[in-house]
């Protein structure tokens, strides 16, 4: 018996490059899997930094307002 058109078999796509793969797997080769963890700690690095710079700069601004108003 044949499979009715229209019918995809089971499967997901490669984060990187978008191949189809089967269910079991995450990544259509090792490579690509490193690649997606490096682009991953990359993202998670700049968020850091965003934030943390976003926190020096409050920091700052209510610093400066404090030492604005003191004197006065």
């Amino acid at each position: 018996m044949s499979k009715p058109s229209g019918v995809v078999p089971n499967h997901k796509h490669c984060p990187v490059c978008g191949v189809s793969i089967s269910p079991s797997k995450n990544y259509c080769s090792t490579e690509h899997e490193e690649m997606d963890e490096k682009a991953q700690r990359r993202m998670r690095n700049f968020r850091s930094l965003t934030l943390l710079l976003m926190v020096v700069a409050m920091v700052a601004l209510v610093g400066l307002t404090l030492y604005l108003r003191a004197r006065g």
